[in-house]
């Protein structure tokens, strides 16, 4: 029996191709257990055979999947975590709502087709990336992998540059399978950094030859290039909503988002802001973690007065950079900061906005964003001296291949205990 402590839509509806090509039913999941490739595995085999099944059948039983944990730890400190979002946008309705919700939706129908398509797709063309966040995975960054190969921090014989789609025959069978589907809702792309990926203008380019963009597309990049041939393709589709990873509008965003140059960044977000219509609209995407979390505010603030919103995702991986891992007088510091932006918005002490990028409910955006940086200071951390030694070690080490001192962007690092 369906159980709203747990089910998610995500395994009937997405697909998720890392940057090795591995295959996923969320993007949002602990990908660590999987082991279907695209290489070796249709996607259309993959989407209805027994890995998929096997999770499908747990929450159809009303049973916890292990690899949803990060959904069901953000729903301690939240109401809207991942799953319950992807939820709604099948009209799904979370808490007190969700038996009638499901009742009236037409998802049983689904449960009983023996072949379905997606209606989501994560895309990973590979991890090519001009960034080294220093919260970043070598999966998700080629600078990244370089740098903790380097500091022996990751395994010496995984390829420092991550690309599926280098094979053409992966990369057609992708191809195809997008072609074959008309019934999807939207195609995401990250990165790596999408916009430096030749596949992501040629997949664009191939929608637009063939009439194939009845479809939102999304994409996440780190904003340090604007193409204005990429945005008059974007045009083409249904919608298009880009992502732009930024922590802070700060020093520290520097140092976090190394070694990205912040009046280049911020420039580049104004050129995207300006070409905000009906069909385009600009999120900034952020992970709140231990070197941002006290200079939220700033970011925070700059979407207050552009008018843009933010999708917030808290960092969980690793658990050292995590915002609670600070001392508590820094952890009071930050929520005082938090609270004291709340006060600017005009906003109703009860007011929850389901869809968490609503464009016209921008300041409900922000102050729940606020809300979910403020519930991770909150988080209890059984071990956080030994987390915040974990801290020093690793940023020691960043400082050591990077000649940078993380005092000079983060002040407060000093009161860390080590």
């Amino acid at each position: 029996m369906l159980n709203e402590r747990n089910f998610c839509i995500g395994p009937w509806s997405e697909i998720r191709i890392l940057s090795d090509g591995r295959l996923n039913w969320c993007h949002y999941s602990d990908f660590t257990t999987s082991t279907d490739y695209i290489q070796d595995i249709d996607l259309d085999t993959y989407f209805n055979g027994t890995s998929v099944k096997k999770v499908r059948d747990q929450l159809c039983q009303g049973s916890d999947v292990a690899e949803c944990r990060q959904c069901y730890n953000d729903e301690t400190k939240v109401v809207y975590s991942y799953r319950r979002r992807r939820n709604v946008q099948m009209a799904i309705f979370p808490l007190e709502h969700f038996e009638k919700s499901v009742a009236e939706s037409n998802i049983q129908q689904r449960f009983e087709q023996p072949n379905i398509k997606p209606y989501f797709y994560n895309i990973v063309l590979g991890n090519l990336c001009n960034l080294a966040c220093v919260m970043c995975s070598p999966y998700l960054s080629s600078r990244v992998a370089t740098d903790f190969k380097r500091l022996k921090i990751a395994s010496t014989d995984q390829p420092s540059l991550l690309d599926w789609t280098q094979n053409d025959a992966d990369w057609k069978k992708f191809v195809d399978h997008i072609d074959s589907n008309k019934n999807i809702v939207c195609v995401h792309f990250q990165g790596g950094e999408p916009f430096l990926h030749s596949r992501f203008e040629e997949f664009l380019q191939h929608c637009v030859d063939t009439g194939h963009t009845d479809f939102h597309l999304t994409m996440v990049t780190n904003g340090t290039i604007f193409k204005s041939e990429l945005v008059a393709l974007f045009k083409h589709f249904k919608s298009c909503q880009i992502e732009i990873s930024v922590e802070t509008m700060s020093k520290a965003n520097q140092y976090i988002r190394y070694p990205v140059d912040q009046t280049e960044l911020v420039g580049n977000i104004k050129k995207f802001l300006a070409c905000r219509d009906n069909q385009l609209s600009v999120v900034l995407r952020t992970v709140p973690q231990l070197l941002s979390v006290l200079d939220y505010v700033t970011l925070l603030e700059f979407c207050l007065e552009n008018s843009v919103c933010v999708d917030t995702n808290i960092i969980d991986r690793p658990v050292y950079l995590k915002p609670a891992v600070w001392p508590e007088h820094i952890r009071t510091e930050a929520r005082r900061r938090l609270e004291q932006f709340k006060t600017k918005l005009n906003v109703g002490h009860n007011h929850v906005e389901l869809n968490l990028r609503n464009q016209h409910q921008v300041e409900v955006n922000l102050k729940q964003n606020a809300d979910i940086v403020i519930a991770s200071l909150a988080e209890t951390l059984t071990n956080r001296s030994e987390l915040q030694a974990k801290a020093v070690e690793y940023f020691a080490k960043i400082d050591g291949l990077r000649k940078l001192e993380i005092t000079d962007y983060c002040p407060e690092f000093k009161d860390i205990n080590g």
